[in-house]
């Protein structure tokens, strides 16, 4: 490696870029420069005595939140359930990060994870809410993806058709508009609700999923 070091203040000093191998200019503190290794040429923007160093760039200017995956269900932490459901959603939207709301909702308590939906979705940024609490997996029920009006948060909310969605959706004055979702399975979090999640959170077209 090479120091870069600054012109010294003392005009009978020699410069730097003279400086024997180990021996520091004058003004330089002893054992600034390692033995054997050459000094380089002054660098005349920096500050006399001070060391320049390398400032890698700094992170692009962030142009707002990125949307995410806010996730909500009765699956628990206990089986793989919830952890699959997150696989699906990264396979499909690489990058897309998946926040976890909670999976501690009562197992089918359709009005409990409605009451958690209320009360988290004024904190929540931009994206898609992908919530599931279904006591009617498997059956006729519909799966639906409702889009909100909220400016700067979720455009989406993806889950049954059962109450579950409908009371946060009320905050901001009901739904724009519902589009019914294919599909039907015994594991409707993975095989339908996280590919819609996925598709509406990369701006996938809605009309695409019914």
């Amino acid at each position: 490696s090479r120091l870069i070091l600054a012109a010294s203040k003392d005009p009978t000093g020699p410069a730097p870029d003279t400086v024997p191998p180990g021996q520091a200019p004058s003004g330089v503190p002893p054992g600034l420069i390692p033995p054997g290794v050459p000094p380089g040429p002054a660098a005349s923007a920096i500050s006399p005595g001070r060391v320049a160093r390398a400032v890698p760039p700094g992170p692009a200017a962030s142009t707002g939140p990125v949307p995410a995956v806010f996730f909500l269900s009765d699956y628990g932490l206990v089986d793989e359930f919830a952890g699959v459901v997150h696989a699906v959603v990264q396979r499909l939207a690489p990058g897309v990060p998946v926040i976890d709301l909670t999976h501690q909702v009562p197992v089918f308590d359709v009005a409990a994870g409605a009451r958690v939906l209320e009360r988290a979705l004024p904190h929540l940024g931009p994206g898609v809410v992908l919530a599931v609490v279904d006591p009617g997996v498997g059956s006729d029920r519909r799966g639906v993806a409702v889009e909100l009006d909220t400016g700067t948060g979720p455009r989406w909310m993806v889950g049954p058709d059962n109450g579950l969605l409908l009371p946060a959706a009320g905050l901001l004055g009901g739904p724009r508009r519902a589009v019914v979702l294919e599909g039907v399975s015994t594991f409707d979090g993975r095989d339908v609700f996280a590919p819609a999640a996925a598709h509406l959170v990369g701006g996938g077209r809605p009309e695409a999923l019914g």
